[in-house]
């Protein structure tokens, strides 16, 4: 219990709070200003003080148990997003359990964390994949502190993985029209050429629904991303604010649409349990895509014409950035069409086509004021 600092007869304020030391024993504490603002801000401290050597409840709870535990009940109640519940949880169990689930919880130190990282760099994880495993680690141990089971955070302590830049990887003029034409007989090959038409993500584009498409402004608006979760296929809100935006179409991809909107027409008047959802692309039955599906039809496309495995629904995305990049479009539009939540992630993303159009702009001054 605290009370208001209170005046004294020598003109000190003094502030009181009552703790439980060490040994389990209540103590009364004493904390003194010149002012009442001061001897509040030096109370406020002396707590922080005191739950820095507050025991800790349960200090053989091993961190296995925890991270189960969490995984279960914290993580899964959070806003997250399903897709990031399920990563989260993957990360735990099969990265950051098989180092550190021996150990105590309270024993954990920044050097363990440490330790953890470098066994995954030289197992060969990715740095992005690193910086997750980090944040679900952080995230975990943090609710640890929350609920008593740790005096403070060892991951707050430890240094971030650091993120490299990164160089999408993406298609030339050439091989899109090759993964296009194994890709046009395919029942999803509508979905491949508006990825690749307009930038969006492959959750986005499966999301789409008829009333989001608007043809007389030639734009699409963008609500939301189809996932699956644990409860099946859903579609979750944007995580940032920019993530919810409209996106223009060319005249192209009206067509394309059009197109759509008549074939789904004619299999929705010869199906007998046509779902009435609303999607813009469906199973054969008006249902959802699974994002997989789209996945393994862009793979095998690509392992068709020779492409590589590194080739993916990401990759007709990243393709449609450096197109417009390469061709003139102002990095911030580029940006806000992808629904980066910052211009900074685009420029981190595509540093490769904007260097280059930095050399060129570089050239054209020169030639034009004759240097």
């Amino acid at each position: 219990m605290a009370s208001a600092p209170t005046r004294r007869a020598d003109g000190r304020y003094v502030e009181t709070f009552t703790y439980v030391d060490t040994a389990g024993k209540r103590r009364r504490r004493y904390v003194y200003g010149k002012t009442a603002p001061e001897a509040r801000r030096r109370a406020n401290a002396a707590r922080k003080e005191v739950a820095l050597h507050a025991p800790v409840r349960d200090p053989q709870r091993m961190f296995s148990d925890w991270a189960r535990e969490w995984a279960e009940s914290f993580l899964v109640s959070s806003e997250r997003k399903p897709s990031t519940v399920a990563l989260y949880r993957h990360l735990l169990l099969n990265h950051v359990v098989p180092h550190l689930g021996a150990l105590r919880l309270a024993e954990i130190a920044p050097a363990d964390v440490v330790r953890l990282l470098l066994a995954l760099e030289d197992k060969g994880l990715a740095p992005s994949s690193r910086r997750s495993v980090y944040a679900v680690l952080r995230c975990c141990l943090n609710d640890a502190v929350l609920n008593g089971l740790l005096r403070e955070n060892p991951a707050a302590k430890s240094p971030r993985p650091r993120q490299s830049r990164r160089e999408a990887r993406h298609l030339t003029e050439d091989e899109a029209n090759r993964l296009l034409a194994a890709t046009d007989a395919s029942r999803y090959g509508r979905v491949v050429r508006l990825i690749l038409g307009t930038g969006l993500r492959r959750g986005e584009a499966l999301a789409l629904k008829w009333s989001d498409v608007n043809f007389d402004r030639r734009e699409l608006r963008i609500r939301g991303s189809l996932v699956r979760g644990s409860e099946g296929l859903v579609v979750s809100q944007p995580k940032t604010r920019t993530g919810r935006r409209v996106v223009a179409l060319s005249a192209v991809m009206c067509e394309l649409l059009r197109a759509q909107r008549t074939t789904q027409a004619t299999e929705q008047l010869a199906a007998q349990d046509w779902v009435r959802a609303g999607y813009c692309f469906t199973t054969r039955h008006g249902g959802p895509v699974d994002p997989r599906s789209l996945l393994r039809v862009v793979r095998r496309a690509a392992g068709h014409v020779g492409l590589g495995e590194d080739v993916n629904v990401h990759t007709l995305r990243h393709s449609h950035a450096t197109i417009a990049l390469l061709n003139g479009a102002p990095l911030h539009v580029v940006s806000r069409s992808l629904g980066h939540s910052s211009i900074a992630i685009t420029g981190d993303i595509y540093g490769h086509v904007t260097d280059g159009a930095a050399r060129a702009a570089a050239e054209s001054v020169a030639q034009a004021l004759g240097l």
